[in-house]
């Protein structure tokens, strides 16, 4: 099942199987012209959908909604339960984000693993910076500094 969500930064494609999600990324025009939307939607994507809206609305902290991840390694798999830990409204390196992982020397294989992060927002790679730079983003620089700006808006709200 595929569903099309319009966020503030452009539209995100959701895709789920078996109740769970697997794949949250932003999607261009032409892309979103080319596909065809599910019609329904089971009860963990409407969930999704409505965390969407209250993540873009500065009201939810963490995601809730379940969630898959296919064929993932074990570090990446490894990478991406550190960075479920980096809390809303703050930031981290690839340096240390392997580190906390359990790998000390591999943070160019970790902003490897980010760029292939089927989970954007939800597995928050846009917190993921580099020691000298901003880093990358596979979503778009421009969404990257935007999610990050509204985290730190709202980072000292009431938030879910």
């Amino acid at each position: 099942m595929q569903v099309i969500y319009q966020s503030p930064i452009g539209k995100i494609i959701l895709k789920s199987s078996f109740g769970k999600l697997n794949e949250l990324r932003f999607i261009d025009e032409l892309e979103c012209s080319m596909l065809k939307a599910s019609k329904s939607c089971d009860s963990n994507t409407l969930l999704a959908l409505k965390e969407l809206d209250l993540y873009f609305n500065g009201r939810l902290k963490f995601f809730k909604c379940e969630f898959e991840i296919l064929n993932a390694s074990a570090f990446v798999m490894a990478i991406y339960q550190a960075l479920l830990k980096v809390k809303y409204g703050q930031s981290t390196t690839y340096s240390a984000l392997s580190q906390n992982a359990g790998y000390l020397r591999a943070q160019r294989a970790c902003g490897n693993a980010l760029n292939k992060n089927p989970l954007a927002i939800i597995i928050p790679c846009h917190r993921v910076l580099a020691k000298s730079s901003f880093g990358g983003y596979a979503q778009g620089l421009q969404r990257k500094k935007f999610l990050l700006e509204l985290e730190k808006t709202y980072n000292k709200g009431k938030i879910l």
